[in-house]
């Protein structure tokens, strides 16, 4: 699993100020592909469920997803955070555009790609070949924007379109924000592309705290939503209002039972999601779990019709997901709803037994 030296480096290889045109999108799609079956989350391993042809997609949506987390967390420096999430949504717009030309794969060469990071190539691709909105992956770094204490409702897109003009094509960048970047790697101790990292304590993540479920509900309309409706727009092409819906209400129940697991670990950075409104209504935690737990299988409920309304070659990885936020919410009853003393998990031996649970509805 990737660390935040690791991070740290690439970011400094990759980064805005970095040779351009330097990836192929075989070498890309390697990068996206390596990122994603490295990494320990439940995401990671989903590609392998779906047909061969989205593959090298899905890979390119968790390798964007997961480098926009971590310039979100991992910098400890939130104005420049924003800065670089700037650039991120950029390079977004970017890789829409070069994508929507209409190049073919033997056209897809580093001159005529100009992006430091490999990501990009292979989202190029993605824009290419499948008809996926961009404004989901735009939404998903309102969220990391929010976590870096911003305001979802004031925050809004904080890069432009502007295909007429050359430096947007081809990815030449304020040079204030690459020298910021520069002398952050240095005072970090990333030297020369190399690790050597300092002051790699307790992190200094801003405090999150929401007032009530409506809040957390908007939350989540931008931190995981996007990535359920990316995935339907990829295998499905045009999904439904009711489809889409479904897959909120899965993806929103998926994000809850993933805070309510990771109560304690969230606790030492100062952030706790679970809404004052429900904390007030009782004494105890274990009974604020148990009102939260029974919320989430609801919400899964709610999204539920999502499975059969798909062609039979796409449910299975779309049935993990829930099969697997279910899991997760019994493994919190199982420990007492205690989560606020100890980390539930869900052992591979009820990994595979989901796993072969859904094949077997397929």
């Amino acid at each position: 699993m990737r660390t935040r030296g690791d991070f740290l480096r690439e970011l400094g290889l990759y980064g805005p100020g970095t040779e351009r045109g330097k990836f192929s999108l075989k070498a890309a799609n390697e990068y996206c592909c390596r990122m994603a079956k490295s990494h320990y989350e439940n995401f990671s391993v989903m590609g392998i469920l779906l047909p061969r042809r989205f593959r090298s997609a899905f890979y390119s949506v968790y390798a964007y997803c997961r480098w926009a987390d971590d310039l979100g967390d991992e910098l400890r420096d939130t104005a420049l955070a924003l800065e670089l999430l700037d650039w991120w949504e950029n390079e977004l717009y970017r890789a829409e555009y070069w994508g929507r030309t209409g190049l073919n794969s033997s056209d897809v060469m580093p001159e005529k790609l100009p992006f430091s990071h490999p990501v990009f190539v292979a989202m190029s691709d993605l824009f290419r070949r499948f008809s996926v909105p961009v404004e989901p992956f735009a939404d998903l770094l309102q969220a990391f924007r929010s976590d870096c204490g911003g305001s979802l409702t004031e925050l809004g897109s904080r890069s432009g379109r502007d295909t007429d003009n050359e430096g947007f094509r081809s990815g030449i960048y304020n040079s204030t924000l690459v020298e910021k970047l520069q002398c952050y790697l240095r005072s970090v101790g990333i030297k020369n592309n190399r690790s050597n990292l300092v002051n790699d304590g307790k992190s200094n993540l801003l405090p999150i705290h929401y007032q009530t479920f409506d809040e957390l509900e908007e939350y989540c309309r931008y931190s995981a939503n996007p990535v359920g409706r990316i995935l339907l727009y990829l295998v499905s092409g045009n999904p439904s209002e009711e489809q889409l819906h479904w897959s909120d209400c899965i993806c929103t129940a998926l994000q809850w039972a993933n805070f309510w697991q990771d109560v304690s670990i969230d606790a030492q950075n100062n952030r706790c999601y679970i809404p004052v409104e429900i904390q007030e209504k009782y004494d105890s935690f274990t009974d604020v779990m148990r009102e939260l737990v029974a919320r989430t299988r609801k919400k899964f409920d709610q999204g539920r019709p999502l499975i059969k309304s798909l062609p039979k070659n796409l449910r299975l990885c779309f049935s993990l997901f829930l099969r697997g936020g279910g899991a997760t919410l019994d493994a919190i009853e199982k420990i007492g709803y205690k989560t606020d003393q100890k980390r539930p998990t869900v052992s591979k031996a009820k990994k595979i037994q989901l796993f072969l649970q859904s094949l077997l509805m397929k």
